[in-house]
């Protein structure tokens, strides 16, 4: 999926997309560029997804 695929599926902008995409790369959460990402920590992605939206709501 392109950053934008991703975006609109999630409700985002691109620039949301790649903005998350640089933090978990600082994090090592993630690894990879262009279309081929590796999810390193899978339970800490999902924390930081549950930290944003209890941030959102």
């Amino acid at each position: 999926m392109s950053r934008s695929d991703i975006g609109n599926y999630l409700g985002m902008t691109t620039e949301t997309v790649s903005r998350l995409f640089t933090r978990f790369r600082e994090l090592k959460l993630i690894t990879g560029s262009g279309h081929d990402v590796q999810l390193l920590d899978i339970p800490a992605l999902t924390r930081q997804g549950d930290r944003a939206a209890a941030e959102h709501f």
